[in-house]
C-alpha cells in the first residue's frame, strides 16, 4: 500500500525535489572613505581567495580612482602607482581579478563623490557544505589553484549526466542534473531527476522560475514552480542513465528540450522558450533566489529533502557540457552538490578513470580535478600629479605660512616706523 500510494503521489506530481535557496552571500565592502591621504581617500580591504571585484562610482566632477596594493600607499605620495584598476571620469565603473591579499580603493576629486560601491564577487563552494551532501560531481565556475580560489564563466547549449549504478542497497534514492538557463534574461532553474524507489524507476522534472514569466509546456505550473512526474517502469542493475538539457530552435522559435533515458524507460519533454537561451555556468555571481551558477550531477534523496541512507553502493558519474554538436567535459570539478536540499549518508566521490567514483565512505568535499590555469594578474604604472589635488592639511600649512609672512612685514613695517 505504501508503494501504491507513493506512485500515485509521483504521478500527481507531488513527490518534489527542493532546489536549496539559502547560498553563500557576495562580500559588499562599506566604503566609509574616512581616510585621507595627500588629498585623497582610501578605504583598505582584504580577500581571502582570488576573486572579482566590481568597482561603481558616480562623481559631479572629474574623479579618478584607482585599486592598488595596500602596501603601495605609501608611494601615491612619490607620484607614482602600480595598480591593478584606475579609471577617470564621473561614472567610474569596471571589473578587476585580484589575488587574495590587502588592498586599497583610492579616490581623487575636486567635486561631489555621490555614489561608490565596492562588491567582491566570489562563491566558494566550500561554504555550502552541511552534513549529508548530495555526492557526484559538480562544475562551480571556481578551481582551486595554488591555494587560491580562481573564478570563471562560460555559457552552453546543454547538460548531460551518464550514471551507471553498479550496486545499490537501498530503499530509496535520486539521481539529479542540476542547471540554470537563462532566456530573455530570465533565470530558470532546472532539475531533472530519475527516483529508485522500492524497486521502481520515477522520472521527475522541475523548474524554478526565478526572474520571469512561466515557461509553456506539459507542466503543472505553480507560479515560481513548474513540475512534471512520471513512473518509467521497474529497476534491474546495472541502471544505466543518461539524464540531458539541451536548447534547439527551428523556424517557429526555441525549446528546451529535456530527455530522461533508463534501461526502465525513457522519457521527453519539450518546452517552449521566449527567446534564445543558454546554460550559464558563473562562479561571480549568484543567481536572483541567491543560487548557484553551477551544473551538477549528484545522487541523494528521492525529493523532499530526504537523505539517502545506502548499506552498499558502487556508481560512475560523468557530466558533459554541451555546445551545438560538440561535447565536453567541465573546465573543473567538484565532489558535491550545493544546489539541492537532498543528500545522502556515508557517501563519498573520487576521480577515477575520467568519471566520479560514488561509493560508501567518510564524506570529504574536495575537487575533483581542475584544468584551468591561474589567471594572469598584472598591474600597472600610474603617474600621479598631485599638485592638482591639494589636501586640506596642505591648504592649513599655506595659510600658515602666509600668516607668518604677513607677521614678518608687519614686524618690519613697525621697526622702519619707529
Amino acid at each position: 500500500m505504501i508503494l501504491i500510494a507513493l506512485l500515485i503521489l509521483a504521478i500527481t506530481g507531488l513527490i518534489k525535489a527542493n532546489y536549496v535557496a539559502a547560498q553563500p552571500q557576495l562580500l559588499a565592502i562599506n566604503l566609509s572613505m574616512s581616510k585621507v591621504i595627500n588629498g585623497a581617500y582610501y578605504q583598505g580591504f582584504s580577500l581571502n581567495s582570488a576573486g572579482l571585484v566590481k568597482i561603481d562610482i558616480i562623481s559631479n566632477s572629474t574623479t579618478s580612482v584607482y585599486v592598488i596594493p595596500l602596501n603601495e600607499l605609501s608611494n601615491y605620495t612619490r607620484g607614482e602607482l602600480h595598480a591593478y584598476f584606475s579609471g577617470t571620469g564621473n561614472d567610474i565603473n569596471g571589473d578587476v581579478i585580484l589575488p587574495n591579499g590587502s588592498y586599497a580603493l583610492l579616490i581623487r576629486s575636486n567635486g561631489l563623490v555621490l555614489s561608490k560601491t565596492l562588491v567582491y564577487d566570489g562563491v566558494n563552494p566550500l561554504e555550502a557544505v552541511r552534513p549529508d551532501m548530495a555526492m557526484g560531481i559538480a562544475d562551480y565556475g571556481v578551481s582551486l589553484s595554488n591555494g587560491s580560489l580562481v573564478l570563471y564563466k562560460y555559457n552552453c547549449t546543454g547538460l548531460m549526466g551518464n550514471v551507471t549504478i553498479i550496486k545499490a542497497d537501498s530503499a530509496s534514492y535520486g539521481i539529479q542534473l542540476n542547471g540554470n538557463l537563462e532566456t530573455n534574461g530570465s533565470i530558470y532553474f532546472i532539475q531533472d531527476a530519475l527516483d529508485y524507489y522500492h524497486g521502481k524507476i520515477i522520472g521527475i522534472i522541475n523548474i524554478w522560475n526565478e526572474s520571469g514569466p512561466s515557461l509553456k509546456g506539459p507542466l503543472i505550473n505553480e507560479g515560481q514552480y513548474l513540475y512534471a512526474s512520471r513512473v518509467l517502469g521497474n529497476a534491474s542493475l546495472p541502471l544505466i542513465v543518461t539524464l540531458m538539457d539541451n536548447i534547439a530552435s527551428n523556424e517557429s522559435g526555441y525549446y528546451l528540450i529535456i530527455k530522461l533515458r533508463s534501461g526502465s524507460g525513457d522519457w521527453q519533454l519539450i518546452i517552449k522558450l521566449p527567446g534564445p537561451a543558454k546554460f550559464i555556468v558563473n562562479g561571480g555571481a549568484l543567481t536572483p533566489f541567491r543560487g548557484l551558477y553551477d551544473a551538477e550531477l549528484v545522487i541523494g534523496g528521492s525529493g523532499n529533502s530526504s537523505i539517502a541512507s545506502f548499506r552498499s553502493l558502487i556508481a560512475t558519474m560523468s557530466l558533459f557540457i554541451i555546445n551545438g554538436t560538440s561535447i565536453y567535459m567541465p573546465p573543473s570539478a567538484w565532489n558535491f552538490g550545493a544546489d539541492t536540499m537532498e543528500g545522502a549518508q556515508n557517501v563519498t566521490s573520487r576521480w577515477s578513470g575520467g568519471s566520479a567514483m560514488v561509493t560508501l565512505g567518510i564524506p570529504s568535499f574536495n575537487e575533483l580535478y581542475t584544468t584551468v590555469a591561474p589567471p594572469n594578474l598584472t598591474m600597472h604604472v600610474v603617474i600621479i600629479n598631485n599638485e592638482t589635488y591639494s589636501s586640506v592639511a596642505y591648504q592649513y600649512m599655506e595659510v600658515i605660512i602666509i600668516l607668518f609672512l604677513f607677521w614678518i612685514i608687519a614686524i618690519l613695517i613697525s621697526k622702519k616706523s619707529s
